[in-house]
Order: structure tokens, then sequence, then C-alpha cells
């Protein structure tokens, strides 16, 4: 019976179902834990926020976003379209997250 389980595509579909879990969790995270009754829970969480949103607003955000940059080209130049497009999606989410983490918490 597992001679006939395709490895690589169920490793393929876990992984997007534990990207998806964890994605939806982070996404509703502050939502969670930002109604909790104390202040000083409530000053945890917008710490942590305004901790997470220096640290992509920062220069390691644009290091990241040219490094993604230069290897999209070099992967468009050897032909490989596929990862061109995947490193230009993530540039552009690199380029975009800040602004969206500062709609999200108001800073």
């Amino acid at each position: 019976m597992l001679n006939r389980v395709d490895k690589k595509r169920f490793a393929l579909r876990f992984f997007v179902f534990l990207c998806l879990i964890s994605t939806a969790l982070t996404m509703f995270a502050p939502f969670i834990y930002a109604g909790v009754s104390t202040s000083q829970e409530q000053q945890v969480v917008g710490d942590f926020a305004t901790f997470i949103i220096n640290i992509l607003t920062g220069p390691i955000s644009k290091i990241l976003g040219a490094m993604l940059l230069i290897a999209g080209v070099v992967a468009l130049l050897n032909g490989k379209q596929g990862i061109a497009l995947a490193c230009g999606f993530g540039f552009m989410i690199l380029m975009f997250i800040p602004k969206i983490l500062e709609g999200l918490f108001n800073q």
C-alpha cells in the first residue's frame, strides 16, 4: 500500500498545509492576544508588535529584498522563469509588509 503513495506529492501537500496553518495562526494571533483585559499583557503584545515592525522596516528587510531581487535577475538570466517569479513576489512582499503591519497595528 505504501508503494502507491507518491512521496513527493505527499510531502509537498503536507508542507503547504503547514504553511497555511502557520500563516493563519500568525494572522490571528494579534487579535486573539490583543483583547486581554489587563493593560500589562496588552503592553507586552504592543511591544512585541513594535519590535517586529522595527525589524521588518529596518535594514534586514532591505538587504533581504535586494538579495531576492538579485537572485531573481540571475535566475531569469539562467532561464528559470519560475524561480525568478517567486523571487519577484518575495521582493514585493518584503517591500510592502511594513506598510501592512503598520496599518494592522496602528502604530
